[in-house]
């Protein structure tokens, strides 16, 4: 929860900072009448940030496992790249953020009100997909559950109230500190997210290394843990990770933060930054997050995927048993609901014959249930649930059959 608290409220506070700044000018400036197209903008940016989030969604939920597994590593991959590449605009630019913005708006104001309301969606369409692009990932990371959900809405609903507050001269903010000490935590967290993506890539089988494990600390760590929690939710912290995710992980971290922590030269008088020109072109082409994300829903809807079946098994995981609703399945895709009842985030394996694993839900909060979409071949099979994350966990079993004409 704290994790995307943190997501919502600085990529929230950057597009209400941006509406708060476009309708305070526009009231000084004597031009009212062109705040509906403000809010019309704004609105069209933010129905398109849902809808983004949708596709994503519900796209990825149509593929095999492999697939979700190699499209969430992507998706991963994709966030940090661009939120890194944010943070660093945003802190070259914080000194002249408002006059920038007031300056483009002069020139909506005298090309027109549809002007002015696609100046609003491109400023706010921008921070609004790059939210969802990167609230995607750590979601899943976190389970999905309802906790990660709301910490995003209330970061979200936060930034709001303090945009407002700036907009009434209530809160007065310097925006070079703000996008320092905000650019730095998200630094932090765009580490974990990385090495999370990394690591479903490795479990997509696109990149190597997967059993290469560094070390192994359940035991010391408890997944179910207060503390295990709170680094699983901050910093995606996995007490088993591979090497790659670990070099990946420090690599990004030392690299970008000491980067990050330089002092902003100041240039001559007219130069302009790669960050400015980045921007300029970004705006005039109707943002480049809109691209990453037509380009990311290509990939969704267009990526392979598996057959739905009819056929849906309640798998409940209690504190002591895994218990499959039927005994005997017909071979082909078969979806599986995982119902945790236990009093710990949980996780289930199917099993195949040879003890292959063959699909796996990861991070399925208490109380909550999840599909696991998977084909299964004739013979016997196992299912395994995992309260805690750790340990041998508890198995059921189920056998497969060749359905009869």
């Amino acid at each position: 929860m704290l994790q995307n608290f943190l997501i919502g409220s600085r990529e929230g506070l950057e597009a209400s900072l941006v509406v708060s700044i476009l309708v305070a000018y526009l009231v000084k400036s004597g031009a009212r009448d062109r705040l509906a197209a403000v809010w019309l903008g704004v609105a069209a940016a933010v129905g398109s940030s849902l809808a983004f989030g949708a596709v994503v969604t519900f796209g990825s939920g149509s593929m095999s496992q492999e697939a979700q597994e190699g499209f969430g590593g992507t998706l991963s991959v994709v966030a940090v790249v661009f939120v890194t590449w944010m943070v660093f605009w945003m802190r070259s630019q914080a000194h002249t953020l408002k006059g920038d913005l007031q300056g483009r708006l002069d020139e909506a104001v005298a090309m027109g009100t549809t002007a002015v309301a696609i100046m609003a969606f491109i400023s706010v369409g921008r921070e609004g997909l790059e939210t969802a692009l990167f609230l995607w990932p750590t979601l899943q990371a976190n389970g999905g559950g309802a906790e990660p959900l709301i910490g995003a809405v209330l970061g979200l609903a936060s930034a709001i109230v303090i945009g407002f507050l700036f907009y009434r001269g209530t809160v007065k903010l310097n925006l070079a500190n703000f996008f320092r000490f905000t650019g730095g935590a998200l630094i932090l967290v765009a580490a974990g997210v990385l090495a999370y993506g990394l690591h479903d890539l490795q479990e997509a089988g696109i990149l190597p290394g997967l059993n290469t494990i560094a070390w192994d600390i359940h035991e010391q760590i408890p997944a179910s843990s207060w503390y295990g929690s709170l680094l699983k939710g901050i910093f995606n912290f996995s007490p088993e990770p591979s090497w790659l995710e670990v070099v990946a992980y420090f690599s990004y971290l030392i690299s970008v933060m000491a980067l990050f922590l330089r002092p902003v030269v100041q240039r001559e008088p007219g130069y302009v930054s790669p960050f400015k020109r980045f921007d300029t072109v970004v705006s005039r082409a109707f943002g480049g997050v809109a691209v990453i994300g037509a380009l990311v829903a290509v990939v969704a809807l267009a990526g392979p995927t598996t057959t739905k079946s009819d056929a849906t098994v309640v798998v409940a995981g209690t504190e002591s048993a895994c218990t499959v609703a039927k005994a005997t399945l017909t071979a082909g895709p078969v979806t599986f609901d995982f119902r945790n009842s236990a009093s710990r985030i949980s996780e289930l394996y199917i099993l195949d014959g040879d003890d292959g694993v063959l699909a796996e839900l990861e991070n399925v909060t208490t109380g909550s249930h999840r599909p696991l979409a998977v084909t299964l071949k004739a013979g016997p099979h196992r299912v395994v649930c995992k309260p805690g994350m750790a340990g041998p966990g508890f198995i059921g079993s189920f056998n497969v059959v060749v359905a009869t004409k």
